[in-house]
């Protein structure tokens, strides 16, 4: 029973979903591009996005309200072809739970309700559907070439993201993969499409060529880190101001954590992770096999090697030789021994506390 409703709502959910959204975003016109160039598959049509200086959105309004119109035809000729074709799941569903009314009459009472349920359904999604919208009461074509004209550089991306400062990061071409604003994730391309980004200012000026794989933006620090690869197919990472011009030198294989607080950054080089200032000074030697930011750094020179601290000047503070970091506690930062007790340590100076025996886990 529990299993049969649940395979209901999965029914029901989506086609809800797609009843009440009834406005799109403006600036992703992957719809308007399947209707100009009539796509057959919306799920794969080509992900644009245009890039507009709200001035200029000010100034063509009716540009703006031909959008919207548009978009409000595209929802519902959409609505009008899934519903229905939702609604036969949802019948042959409901023949189900009648007979499961026969077949199991001591849960009557249940089945009711959720045939009742189900009914009520598909009466809402049936008044979602309107016939008499069935096609667009203007050209998209017409109106994504008018658009493209706006937009800056006269053109679309296949992404983009507002990363402050006045800049964009923007995908020019066809590229797979998320920009990221975070450091603890890396995202998934298909492979030979990833190098694409770069970032551009509201006038359309390309501040970071087009050709990097990661775009990982910090504001308020003034500082950009970008993924690409050099003229040999290598991998390089490095970091550039919001202005463009270089912070980090593009010298490193990669970066790992990004310590925004203390303006340092973990980079690798040759394999081995060392610690930058946000100026390009090294802090600490590229020796380390793991890293992890906390304020100070958690480092390893080996794989599941001992446990040290870096501080975020970049001294080493505690000593690599502990199995396990145990966490912070009311100003203390704890670290599992070999023998399995733990050394307690100030956590704002490092200063050697005690020793404790570990609490039962």
């Amino acid at each position: 029973m529990k299993k049969f409703i649940l395979s209901l709502a999965g029914i029901l959910l989506p086609l809800l979903a797609l009843a009440q959204e009834t406005e799109m975003i403006w600036e992703n016109i992957t719809a308007l591009h399947f209707a100009a160039t009539g796509g057959t598959d919306q799920g794969h049509a080509l992900q644009l996005y245009l890039l507009f200086d709200e001035a200029v959105l000010d100034r063509n309004r009716d540009l703006y309200d031909r959008y919207y119109t548009f978009a409000k035809e595209f929802s519902q000729m959409t609505m009008n072809q899934r519903i229905p074709e939702g609604m036969d799941d949802m019948e042959e569903a409901v023949k189900q739970l009648r007979q499961m009314m026969k077949e199991h009459p001591e849960l009557a009472d249940q089945l009711k309700e959720a045939l009742g349920e189900a009914e009520k359904a598909k009466a809402e999604l049936a008044g979602y559907v309107d016939p008499s919208v069935s096609s667009y009461s203007g050209d998209p074509a017409a109106l994504l070439r008018d658009l493209k004209k706006l937009a800056v550089n006269q053109k679309a991306y296949s992404g983009w993201r507002d990363i402050g400062g006045g800049l964009y990061a923007v995908a020019d071409g066809p590229c797979y993969g998320p920009i990221q604003n975070e450091a603890f994730s890396r995202p998934a391309f298909e492979e030979g499409k990833e190098y694409c980004w770069g970032v551009i200012d509201m006038n359309g000026r390309e501040v970071v060529s087009m050709k990097y794989r990661l775009v990982q933006a910090y504001e308020e620090q003034d500082i950009i880190f970008l993924s690409g690869k050099d003229a040999s197919g290598r991998a390089r990472a490095g970091a550039v101001g919001y202005d463009g011009r270089a912070r980090i030198p593009f010298d490193y294989e990669d970066w790992t954590y990004v310590n925004t607080d203390e303006q340092t950054v973990s980079m690798v080089k040759d394999g081995r992770i060392g610690m930058l200032s946000f100026d390009a000074k090294v802090l600490q030697p590229f020796v380390y096999a793991w890293t992890f930011p906390m304020g100070e750094w958690l480092v390893r020179k080996e794989e599941g090697g001992p446990i040290g601290v870096v501080s975020a000047d970049g001294r080493l503070v505690i000593p690599l030789k502990y199995s396990e970091y145990w966490g912070h506690e009311d100003g203390e930062a704890k670290f599992v021994r070999t023998d399995g007790r733990l050394d307690v340590y100030n956590a704002e100076t490092y200063e050697f506390l005690r020793t404790e025996d570990k609490p039962h886990d």
